[in-house]
């Protein structure tokens, strides 16, 4: 499993720019993944997303139909960038219901990509 130095990961990840689409009862943001393990994703958004709100995931190009689950989000953080009034959001969600074969096609795709 690839993980950054003294990092304790659950899950192996990679880096894997996917759209993604996001929906709260409240928002509909798009972002991008920044990386993705079989456990959840690392998103980034122009909006911020409320610690612990349940989220509806759509992430596109990890098969050819959309992964389509629902999420809860973990963390937020600011990150600084030279364009959108500089600041874009890294988000942490850890998957919460998602079929069995979509995470299967996550967790082959991370094997392919990882070896």
């Amino acid at each position: 499993m690839k993980t950054l130095k003294g990092e304790k990961r659950r899950f192996a990840r990679i880096k894997l720019p996917c759209q993604i689409t996001i929906t709260t009862s409240k928002i509909l943001t798009y972002g991008y993944t920044e990386d993705i393990s079989v456990g959840g994703i690392r998103v980034a958004t122009y909006k911020k997303l409320t610690n612990h709100s349940l989220v509806n995931l759509e992430i596109y190009a990890v098969k050819n139909d959309p992964i389509i689950c629902k999420g809860k989000v973990v963390w937020a953080e600011r990150k600084k960038v030279p364009y959108n009034n500089g600041s874009l959001f890294n988000v942490g969600i850890k998957f919460w219901q998602i079929k069995k074969e979509d995470r299967e096609a996550i967790k082959s795709l991370i094997e392919c990509i990882d070896t």
